[in-house]
């Protein structure tokens, strides 16, 4: 060997090389075929999962979701009147509430740029003033509004008026048809503006606008029957909440006759769905929407690559059809059986948990689209029902200037048939006497009157502030099924469910 020259590679070497780099490519040949089969297969899946649910009558795509629903006429079409109402509609953060009607500064917003923070000391004043939350309701049967509130509400409902016109226009409209991808929370916006506005009817002695406020507050809730989606109904539990809270509020603060109960306790009816077939129709329309959540959000621009790896490597798919089984058992589920609900609760986090654990934005979905929807339809369910067996108290009430000693004896002369709890299946409970109305959950500081420490029953640790007033009660045992002599939960979703009739104090 000649010295400074390198040695020339071997035929070996080359040899080894040139099957190092074959082996290579037929290994990344056999990934490639491998993923590319089993994507096809999972895609296979999908689509036979797409088919059965089409043959079942359901849309399988947004497409057909948008087709699903028909189109209304616009002269005809309540969410036209609904959109114009909402454009009208001014917030606590619009520069009309800077001033009050005295003209000194009233609206402070914290926070630059931003809004206000979940804290209410660091909200705007306005928003602290106003009866927004149901939760102020019992609290008007103990204490009179301070001269401030009742500046804030009547400059609220002023602002509005021709919102709250459009409003009551757009509830006499036979159809409503929003679009697919339409944002529901300006409807529970509006019904808490006609809650406001029924409370300061009321406090004007005007019984007629507190009726017809009702009355438009349980149209509205129907607005979204025939295109119920999940958003729909839990807006729909929503508004039906704030409606039987303003019912609460107006029996124990007027005198309303017997027709006028009767005619609440009609629309009260039509508010049920124990068929479930708005239930169920919300899980078609979500179920669609999820399993194409992925693909939608794929068109912002910083999740491309993103979606683009999870898309190439099957895990969308994978997850899609995860979303389809978990839907399925949810159809199949029986939305009246406790027992049931609480066994797919148990099943529902292992399911989750099978999904991939890879970045999967239909998972955010998918948590919140399972059996705690059916919760609050029963729970809804039940303080309905409680309302209509109150408005039936009240008309034997009038009838015979007494209370009933039992819910029966108010069959079949004001009610046909006495519904049962929809959380136990058995009769509702009714109490008759002095009736405590939790008010915990205001700060104590801020309002004049006695508060009461009483531990209602041992499940609650915390001490539960209550006032007293006479009247009656009819609960349900709610979710934990246990009879908690209507308290309501202090917190998570036991305690019971009750509507109550106190006399407000004079």
């Amino acid at each position: 060997m000649i010295k400074g020259k390198e040695p020339k590679p071997t035929k070996t070497k080359l040899h080894k090389g040139m099957l190092l780099f074959y082996c290579a490519c037929v290994l990344v040949l056999i990934f490639a075929f491998g993923l590319m089969t089993f994507r096809m297969v999972l895609k296979s899946k999908l689509n036979a999962k797409l088919d059965e649910i089409r043959t079942a009558g359901y849309p399988a795509t947004l497409a057909e979701l948008n087709d699903y629903y028909p189109a209304v006429p616009d002269d005809e079409n309540a969410a036209i009147l609904y959109e114009k109402a909402f454009k009208l509609f001014h917030d606590i953060d619009d520069k009309i509430f800077e001033k009050d009607i005295n003209g000194k500064l009233y609206l402070k917003v914290s926070n630059r740029g931003g809004s206000p923070k979940n804290n209410d000391s660091n909200r705007p004043k306005l928003f602290r003033e106003l009866l927004i939350r149901v939760e102020f309701m019992p609290l008007l049967l103990e204490h009179q509004l301070s001269e401030e509130s009742n500046n804030a509400n009547r400059q609220f409902v002023n602002a509005n008026r021709a919102t709250i016109k459009i409003l009551k226009k757009a509830v006499l409209r036979p159809e409503c048809r929003f679009p697919i991808n339409f944002s529901l929370f300006n409807l529970i916006r509006s019904a808490r503006l006609l809650l406001i506005s029924t409370v300061l009817a009321e406090k004007d002695d005007q019984p007629k606008q507190v009726i017809e406020n009702i009355m438009v507050l349980l149209k509205i809730c129907h607005t979204m029957d025939n295109q119920s989606t999940y958003s729909s109904c839990i807006m729909k539990y929503a508004l039906q909440r704030l409606t039987v809270a303003t019912i609460e509020y107006t029996l124990s603060s007027v005198e309303l006759d017997a027709n006028t109960l009767q005619q609440i306790s009609k629309s009260l009816g039509e508010c049920l769905d124990e068929e479930n077939k708005l239930l169920e129709q919300a899980f078609a329309d979500t179920r669609i929407k999820t399993i194409n959540f992925d693909d939608y959000m794929a068109k912002e621009p910083g999740l491309k690559y993103t979606y683009f790896i999870l898309s190439l490597t099957g895990i969308i798919t994978l997850n899609k059809l995860k979303i389809l089984e978990i839907y399925e058992i949810l159809f199949k589920l029986d939305k009246s059986d406790i027992k049931a609900l609480r066994r797919y609760d148990d099943s529902f986090e292992k399911q989750f948990k099978e999904m991939s654990k890879f970045y999967s934005l239909s998972k955010i979905l998918i948590r919140h689209s399972n059996s705690r929807i059916i919760y609050k339809k029963l729970k809804i369910e039940a303080q309905i029902k409680a309302t209509i067996i109150g408005l039936a108290i009240e008309r034997y009430r009038l009838q015979y200037n007494k209370l009933p000693k039992t819910l029966i004896q108010l069959v079949p002369e004001f009610i046909k048939k006495l519904p049962n709890d929809p959380f136990t299946g058995k009769p509702f409970s009714y109490a008759v006497g002095d009736i405590e109305i939790p008010i915990d959950e205001f700060d104590k500081n801020s309002y004049s009157g006695s508060y009461k420490s009483n531990k209602i029953t041992d499940r609650y640790c915390d001490q539960v502030r209550c006032i007293k007033r006479p009247g009656w009660m009819v609960y349900s045992f709610g979710k934990d099924q246990d009879d908690d002599n209507g308290a309501p939960a202090q917190g998570g979703d036991n305690g019971d469910i009750s509507f109550r009739c106190v006399r407000k104090k004079k």
